[in-house]
Protein backbone atom coordinates (compact mmCIF):
# COMPACT_ATOMS: atom_id res chain seq x y z
CA UNK A 1 0.00 0.00 0.00
CA UNK A 2 1.38 3.40 -1.04
CA UNK A 3 1.87 6.02 1.62
CA UNK A 4 0.23 9.42 1.21
CA UNK A 5 3.49 11.31 0.51
CA UNK A 6 4.10 9.00 -2.46
CA UNK A 7 0.50 9.28 -3.64
CA UNK A 8 0.97 13.05 -3.89
CA UNK A 9 3.20 12.48 -6.90
CA UNK A 10 0.38 10.83 -8.88
CA UNK A 11 -2.05 13.77 -9.40
CA UNK A 12 0.61 16.41 -10.16
CA UNK A 13 1.27 15.60 -13.86
CA UNK A 14 -2.40 14.80 -14.38
CA UNK A 15 -3.31 18.14 -12.83
CA UNK A 16 -0.93 19.98 -15.19
CA UNK A 17 -2.12 18.08 -18.28
CA UNK A 18 -5.75 18.80 -17.42
CA UNK A 19 -4.94 22.51 -17.03
CA UNK A 20 -3.31 22.73 -20.45
CA UNK A 21 -6.16 20.81 -22.11
CA UNK A 22 -8.78 23.07 -20.50
CA UNK A 23 -6.91 26.22 -21.56
CA UNK A 24 -6.68 25.01 -25.16
CA UNK A 25 -10.36 24.11 -25.21
CA UNK A 26 -11.43 27.53 -23.91
CA UNK A 27 -9.11 29.51 -26.19
CA UNK A 28 -7.52 31.37 -23.28
CA UNK A 29 -4.15 29.68 -23.32
CA UNK A 30 -2.04 32.86 -23.06
CA UNK A 31 -4.01 34.27 -20.13
CA UNK A 32 -4.04 30.90 -18.38
CA UNK A 33 -0.30 30.54 -18.88
CA UNK A 34 0.28 34.02 -17.43
CA UNK A 35 -1.75 33.28 -14.30
CA UNK A 36 -0.17 29.82 -14.14
CA UNK A 37 3.26 31.46 -14.16
CA UNK A 38 2.09 33.49 -11.17
CA UNK A 39 1.17 30.31 -9.34
CA UNK A 40 4.51 28.73 -10.22
CA UNK A 41 6.44 31.77 -9.01
CA UNK A 42 4.40 31.78 -5.80
CA UNK A 43 6.48 28.85 -4.56
CA UNK A 44 9.83 30.53 -5.16
CA UNK A 45 9.29 33.31 -2.59
CA UNK A 46 7.46 31.86 0.40
CA UNK A 47 6.01 33.39 3.55
CA UNK A 48 7.36 32.17 6.90
CA UNK A 49 4.68 30.92 9.26
CA UNK A 50 4.61 31.07 13.04
CA UNK A 51 6.18 27.63 13.45
CA UNK A 52 9.11 28.42 11.15
CA UNK A 53 7.83 26.45 8.16
CA UNK A 54 6.91 28.10 4.86
CA UNK A 55 3.65 28.99 3.09
CA UNK A 56 3.45 29.53 -0.65
CA UNK A 57 2.14 32.81 -2.04
CA UNK A 58 -0.73 30.96 -3.76
CA UNK A 59 -3.33 32.72 -1.55
CA UNK A 60 -2.04 36.09 -2.78
CA UNK A 61 -2.26 35.03 -6.44
CA UNK A 62 -5.71 33.53 -5.86
CA UNK A 63 -7.15 36.65 -4.20
CA UNK A 64 -5.93 38.87 -7.03
CA UNK A 65 -7.13 36.46 -9.73
CA UNK A 66 -10.56 36.08 -8.12
CA UNK A 67 -11.10 39.84 -8.39
CA UNK A 68 -9.50 40.36 -11.78
CA UNK A 69 -11.22 37.38 -13.42
CA UNK A 70 -14.42 37.64 -11.37
CA UNK A 71 -13.79 34.15 -10.00
CA UNK A 72 -13.95 32.51 -13.43
CA UNK A 73 -13.19 28.81 -12.80
CA UNK A 74 -12.42 28.32 -16.52
CA UNK A 75 -9.44 30.59 -15.97
CA UNK A 76 -8.40 29.92 -12.38
CA UNK A 77 -8.52 26.14 -12.30
CA UNK A 78 -6.55 25.52 -15.53
CA UNK A 79 -4.00 28.16 -14.46
CA UNK A 80 -3.55 26.45 -11.11
CA UNK A 81 -3.43 23.09 -12.87
CA UNK A 82 -0.41 24.29 -14.82
CA UNK A 83 1.34 26.46 -12.22
CA UNK A 84 0.89 24.53 -8.97
CA UNK A 85 2.63 21.30 -10.08
CA UNK A 86 5.52 23.35 -11.48
CA UNK A 87 5.74 25.29 -8.23
CA UNK A 88 5.59 22.06 -6.25
CA UNK A 89 8.49 20.66 -8.26
CA UNK A 90 10.47 23.87 -7.71
CA UNK A 91 9.77 23.74 -4.00
CA UNK A 92 10.87 20.12 -3.76
CA UNK A 93 14.05 20.87 -5.70
CA UNK A 94 14.96 23.80 -3.45
CA UNK A 95 13.79 22.66 -0.03
CA UNK A 96 13.29 18.91 0.03
CA UNK A 97 10.22 16.86 0.85
CA UNK A 98 9.66 18.42 4.27
CA UNK A 99 8.22 21.52 2.57
CA UNK A 100 5.66 19.57 0.56
CA UNK A 101 3.22 18.11 3.04
CA UNK A 102 1.00 21.19 3.15
CA UNK A 103 1.18 21.92 -0.60
CA UNK A 104 -0.43 18.83 -2.13
CA UNK A 105 -3.29 18.16 -1.79
CA UNK A 106 -3.72 21.30 0.34
CA UNK A 107 -3.35 24.10 -2.23
CA UNK A 108 -5.49 22.55 -5.02
CA UNK A 109 -8.24 21.62 -2.56
CA UNK A 110 -8.10 25.10 -0.99
CA UNK A 111 -8.39 26.74 -4.41
CA UNK A 112 -11.46 24.69 -5.31
CA UNK A 113 -13.07 25.62 -1.99
CA UNK A 114 -12.26 29.31 -2.51
CA UNK A 115 -13.76 29.34 -6.01
CA UNK A 116 -16.93 27.56 -4.85
CA UNK A 117 -17.42 29.94 -1.93
CA UNK A 118 -16.69 32.96 -4.12
CA UNK A 119 -19.45 32.03 -6.56
CA UNK A 120 -21.86 31.04 -3.80
CA UNK A 121 -21.49 34.41 -2.05
CA UNK A 122 -20.86 36.74 -4.98
CA UNK A 123 -24.44 37.00 -6.17
CA UNK A 124 -25.79 37.56 -2.67
CA UNK A 125 -23.33 40.31 -1.76
CA UNK A 126 -23.49 42.09 -5.12
CA UNK A 127 -27.28 41.95 -4.94
CA UNK A 128 -27.21 43.51 -1.49
CA UNK A 129 -24.37 46.01 -1.93
CA UNK A 130 -24.20 46.50 -5.69
CA UNK A 131 -21.05 46.26 -7.80
CA UNK A 132 -18.92 47.98 -5.23
CA UNK A 133 -15.41 47.40 -3.95
CA UNK A 134 -16.95 46.46 -0.59
CA UNK A 135 -19.01 43.66 -2.13
CA UNK A 136 -16.05 42.28 -4.06
CA UNK A 137 -13.69 42.53 -1.08
CA UNK A 138 -16.21 40.82 1.22
CA UNK A 139 -16.65 38.02 -1.30
CA UNK A 140 -12.88 37.53 -1.50
CA UNK A 141 -12.75 37.56 2.30
CA UNK A 142 -15.20 34.67 2.53
CA UNK A 143 -13.31 32.80 -0.18
CA UNK A 144 -10.09 33.41 1.77
CA UNK A 145 -11.67 31.94 4.91
CA UNK A 146 -12.61 28.83 2.92
CA UNK A 147 -9.04 28.51 1.61
CA UNK A 148 -7.64 28.88 5.12
CA UNK A 149 -9.90 26.26 6.72
CA UNK A 150 -9.26 23.71 3.98
CA UNK A 151 -5.50 24.36 4.26
CA UNK A 152 -5.70 23.70 8.01
CA UNK A 153 -7.57 20.43 7.44
CA UNK A 154 -5.16 19.35 4.69
CA UNK A 155 -2.10 19.95 6.85
CA UNK A 156 -3.54 17.98 9.76
CA UNK A 157 -4.48 15.02 7.54
CA UNK A 158 -1.84 14.91 4.80
CA UNK A 159 1.32 16.06 6.57
CA UNK A 160 4.24 13.68 6.72
CA UNK A 161 4.66 14.74 10.39
CA UNK A 162 1.22 13.41 11.33
CA UNK A 163 2.49 10.14 12.77
CA UNK A 164 5.14 11.86 14.85
CA UNK A 165 3.24 14.74 16.42
CA UNK A 166 -0.41 14.01 15.68
CA UNK A 167 -3.16 15.62 13.62
CA UNK A 168 -4.36 17.79 16.49
CA UNK A 169 -0.97 19.46 16.94
CA UNK A 170 -0.67 20.00 13.19
CA UNK A 171 -4.11 21.61 13.03
CA UNK A 172 -3.22 23.84 15.98
CA UNK A 173 0.00 24.95 14.25
CA UNK A 174 -1.90 25.70 11.06
CA UNK A 175 -4.57 27.70 12.91
CA UNK A 176 -1.82 29.83 14.43
CA UNK A 177 -0.67 30.70 10.90
CA UNK A 178 -3.71 32.96 10.45
CA UNK A 179 -1.64 36.20 10.36
CA UNK A 180 0.41 34.89 7.44
CA UNK A 181 -2.69 33.93 5.45
CA UNK A 182 -4.35 37.24 6.31
CA UNK A 183 -1.34 39.19 4.99
CA UNK A 184 -1.29 37.17 1.77
CA UNK A 185 -4.99 37.50 1.02
CA UNK A 186 -5.02 41.20 1.95
CA UNK A 187 -2.14 41.92 -0.42
CA UNK A 188 -3.80 39.92 -3.20
CA UNK A 189 -7.14 41.67 -2.67
CA UNK A 190 -5.41 45.06 -2.72
CA UNK A 191 -3.77 44.16 -6.02
CA UNK A 192 -7.06 43.03 -7.55
CA UNK A 193 -8.99 46.09 -6.36
CA UNK A 194 -6.32 48.64 -7.35
CA UNK A 195 -5.48 47.18 -10.76
CA UNK A 196 -8.31 48.90 -12.59
CA UNK A 197 -7.30 52.33 -11.29
CA UNK A 198 -3.49 52.34 -11.31
CA UNK A 199 -2.56 49.26 -13.36
CA UNK A 200 1.04 48.12 -12.81
CA UNK A 201 1.52 50.49 -9.90
CA UNK A 202 -0.89 48.21 -8.05
CA UNK A 203 1.87 45.56 -7.81
CA UNK A 204 4.31 47.51 -5.58
CA UNK A 205 1.41 49.04 -3.64
CA UNK A 206 0.03 45.56 -2.87
CA UNK A 207 3.43 44.04 -2.13
CA UNK A 208 4.34 46.70 0.42
CA UNK A 209 2.10 45.36 3.23
CA UNK A 210 3.14 41.84 2.26
CA UNK A 211 6.78 42.84 2.70
CA UNK A 212 6.17 44.24 6.18
CA UNK A 213 4.27 41.09 7.19
CA UNK A 214 6.99 38.87 5.73
CA UNK A 215 9.72 40.59 7.75
CA UNK A 216 7.62 40.52 10.94
CA UNK A 217 6.82 36.82 10.64
CA UNK A 218 10.42 36.02 9.76
CA UNK A 219 11.56 37.74 12.94
CA UNK A 220 8.86 36.00 14.99
CA UNK A 221 9.99 32.60 13.68
CA UNK A 222 13.63 33.47 14.39
CA UNK A 223 12.72 34.58 17.92
CA UNK A 224 10.85 31.36 18.55
CA UNK A 225 13.79 29.32 17.30
CA UNK A 226 16.13 31.30 19.54
CA UNK A 227 13.92 30.59 22.57
CA UNK A 228 13.99 26.87 21.82
CA UNK A 229 17.75 26.83 21.34
CA UNK A 230 18.26 28.79 24.56
CA UNK A 231 16.08 26.37 26.51
CA UNK A 232 17.99 23.39 25.14
CA UNK A 233 21.33 25.02 25.95
CA UNK A 234 20.26 25.90 29.49
CA UNK A 235 19.06 22.35 30.06
CA UNK A 236 22.51 20.97 29.21
CA UNK A 237 24.30 22.93 31.94
CA UNK A 238 23.87 20.19 34.61
CA UNK A 239 25.20 17.68 32.06
CA UNK A 240 28.28 19.80 31.43
CA UNK A 241 28.87 19.93 35.18
CA UNK A 242 28.62 16.15 35.49
CA UNK A 243 25.56 16.28 37.76
CA UNK A 244 23.41 14.17 35.40
CA UNK A 245 24.07 11.77 32.54
CA UNK A 246 24.83 13.16 29.09
CA UNK A 247 21.77 13.74 26.91
CA UNK A 248 19.38 13.63 29.86
CA UNK A 249 17.66 16.96 29.11
CA UNK A 250 17.00 16.20 25.44
CA UNK A 251 15.76 12.66 26.13
CA UNK A 252 13.42 13.75 28.89
CA UNK A 253 12.07 16.72 26.93
CA UNK A 254 11.36 14.66 23.83
CA UNK A 255 9.76 11.84 25.80
CA UNK A 256 7.63 14.29 27.81
CA UNK A 257 6.35 15.83 24.58
CA UNK A 258 5.49 12.41 23.14
CA UNK A 259 3.73 11.40 26.35
CA UNK A 260 1.72 14.61 26.45
CA UNK A 261 0.63 14.20 22.83
CA UNK A 262 -0.29 10.56 23.40
CA UNK A 263 -2.33 11.59 26.45
CA UNK A 264 -4.35 13.99 24.29
CA UNK A 265 -3.12 17.19 25.91
CA UNK A 266 -3.49 20.57 24.21
CA UNK A 267 -0.56 21.77 22.05
CA UNK A 268 0.31 24.52 24.55
CA UNK A 269 0.49 21.92 27.34
CA UNK A 270 2.64 19.67 25.14
CA UNK A 271 5.07 22.53 24.61
CA UNK A 272 5.24 23.30 28.34
CA UNK A 273 5.87 19.63 29.13
CA UNK A 274 8.65 19.54 26.53
CA UNK A 275 10.33 22.71 27.80
CA UNK A 276 10.01 21.53 31.41
CA UNK A 277 11.65 18.26 30.38
CA UNK A 278 14.63 20.14 28.99
CA UNK A 279 14.93 22.25 32.14
CA UNK A 280 13.82 19.94 34.95
CA UNK A 281 17.36 19.33 36.27
CA UNK A 282 18.64 22.89 35.98
CA UNK A 283 18.33 23.38 39.75
CA UNK A 284 21.27 21.01 40.19
CA UNK A 285 23.65 23.77 39.15
CA UNK A 286 23.65 24.94 42.79
CA UNK A 287 25.63 21.81 43.66
CA UNK A 288 28.68 23.68 42.43
CA UNK A 289 28.62 25.30 45.87
CA UNK A 290 30.13 22.76 48.32
CA UNK A 291 28.10 24.23 51.19
CA UNK A 292 24.83 23.45 49.40
CA UNK A 293 25.88 19.91 48.60
CA UNK A 294 27.03 19.31 52.16
CA UNK A 295 23.82 20.66 53.70
CA UNK A 296 21.70 17.91 52.19
CA UNK A 297 18.79 18.18 49.80
CA UNK A 298 15.85 16.26 48.39
CA UNK A 299 13.84 16.27 45.14
CA UNK A 300 11.66 19.12 46.39
CA UNK A 301 14.74 21.29 46.87
CA UNK A 302 16.03 20.54 43.36
CA UNK A 303 12.62 21.36 41.89
CA UNK A 304 12.38 24.62 43.84
CA UNK A 305 15.87 25.73 42.86
CA UNK A 306 15.18 24.96 39.22
CA UNK A 307 11.86 26.82 39.25
CA UNK A 308 13.52 29.85 40.87
CA UNK A 309 16.06 29.99 38.04
CA UNK A 310 13.54 29.43 35.24
CA UNK A 311 10.94 31.94 36.40
CA UNK A 312 13.44 34.77 35.94
CA UNK A 313 12.27 34.64 32.32
CA UNK A 314 8.64 35.82 31.93
CA UNK A 315 8.37 33.65 28.81
CA UNK A 316 8.96 30.55 30.96
CA UNK A 317 6.82 31.46 33.97
CA UNK A 318 4.34 28.62 33.45
CA UNK A 319 7.17 26.19 32.68
CA UNK A 320 8.69 27.11 36.05
CA UNK A 321 5.42 26.08 37.75
CA UNK A 322 5.65 22.68 36.06
CA UNK A 323 9.27 22.19 37.17
CA UNK A 324 8.37 23.26 40.74
CA UNK A 325 5.73 20.50 41.01
CA UNK A 326 7.62 17.69 39.27
CA UNK A 327 8.44 15.93 42.55
CA UNK A 328 4.88 15.79 43.89
CA UNK A 329 3.15 12.38 43.88
CA UNK A 330 0.14 11.61 41.73
CA UNK A 331 -1.93 11.05 44.86
CA UNK A 332 -1.57 10.72 48.62
CA UNK A 333 -3.18 8.06 50.84
CA UNK A 334 -6.91 8.63 51.10
CA UNK A 335 -7.08 10.93 48.04
CA UNK A 336 -8.22 10.29 44.48
CA UNK A 337 -5.38 12.47 43.21
CA UNK A 338 -3.32 15.36 44.50
CA UNK A 339 -5.05 18.63 43.70
CA UNK A 340 -3.34 21.62 42.13
CA UNK A 341 -0.62 19.77 40.23
CA UNK A 342 -0.31 20.74 36.55
CA UNK A 343 -0.92 17.81 34.26
CA UNK A 344 2.39 18.63 32.58
CA UNK A 345 4.19 18.07 35.89
CA UNK A 346 2.82 14.53 36.10
CA UNK A 347 3.99 13.93 32.51
CA UNK A 348 7.44 15.23 33.44
CA UNK A 349 7.55 13.01 36.54
CA UNK A 350 6.91 9.87 34.47
CA UNK A 351 9.35 10.84 31.69
CA UNK A 352 12.15 11.75 34.10
CA UNK A 353 11.67 8.60 36.19
CA UNK A 354 11.85 6.40 33.10
CA UNK A 355 15.03 8.09 31.85
CA UNK A 356 16.72 7.74 35.26
CA UNK A 357 15.82 4.05 35.43
CA UNK A 358 17.22 3.29 31.97
CA UNK A 359 20.28 5.56 31.79
CA UNK A 360 21.32 5.96 35.43
CA UNK A 361 20.40 2.59 36.91
CA UNK A 362 20.92 0.44 33.82
CA UNK A 363 17.46 -1.16 33.75
CA UNK A 364 15.99 -2.37 30.48
CA UNK A 365 12.99 -0.44 29.05
CA UNK A 366 10.67 -3.28 30.07
CA UNK A 367 12.07 -3.36 33.61
CA UNK A 368 11.83 0.42 33.88
CA UNK A 369 8.23 0.41 32.71
CA UNK A 370 7.36 -2.34 35.16
CA UNK A 371 8.87 -0.32 37.99
CA UNK A 372 6.74 2.67 37.04
CA UNK A 373 3.65 0.47 36.98
CA UNK A 374 4.44 -0.59 40.54
CA UNK A 375 4.51 3.08 41.49
CA UNK A 376 1.07 3.90 40.08
CA UNK A 377 -0.55 3.41 43.47
CA UNK A 378 0.77 6.78 44.62
CA UNK A 379 3.70 8.23 42.67
CA UNK A 380 2.71 8.10 39.00
CA UNK A 381 -0.49 8.73 37.08
CA UNK A 382 -1.62 5.29 35.83
CA UNK A 383 -2.98 6.75 32.59
CA UNK A 384 0.35 8.39 31.81
CA UNK A 385 2.28 5.20 32.51
CA UNK A 386 -0.08 3.50 30.08
CA UNK A 387 0.69 6.24 27.55
CA UNK A 388 4.39 5.62 28.13
CA UNK A 389 3.91 1.97 27.22
CA UNK A 390 2.26 2.98 23.92
CA UNK A 391 5.02 5.46 23.15
CA UNK A 392 7.72 2.84 23.78
CA UNK A 393 5.91 0.38 21.55
CA UNK A 394 5.63 3.00 18.83
CA UNK A 395 9.37 3.60 19.11
CA UNK A 396 9.96 -0.14 18.83
CA UNK A 397 11.61 -0.25 22.24
CA UNK A 398 9.28 -2.84 23.74
CA UNK A 399 8.36 -4.77 20.63
CA UNK A 400 4.81 -5.79 19.86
Amino acid sequence: MLELPRLRWIPAPLFAAAGIAAALASGTLLIVLAVGAGYGAAYLVTMPDRSGRRISLSPLVTAAALLLADGDPALLLPAAGIGMPIGWWLLRTRGGSRHLDHVFPGDPASLVAAVLVYHACHGLLVGALGHTSTAHAATVGLAAAAWYLVAVAARSVASGRRRRIGARRLAWEALHDGPAYLALFSSGAMLGLAWGAIRWWAVPVALLPYGFAHVSLQRAAATRLTHQQTIRALGRIPEAGGQVSAGRAARTGELAAELARRAGMAPAEVERAEFAGFLHDVGRVVFGDPKVAAAGYDDADVAAWGAAIIQESPFLHRVAAVVADQHRPYRRPGEARTEGIPREAQVLKVAAAYDRAVHDRGLTPAESLEELYRGTAYEYDPALVGSLRLVLRQRGTLGS
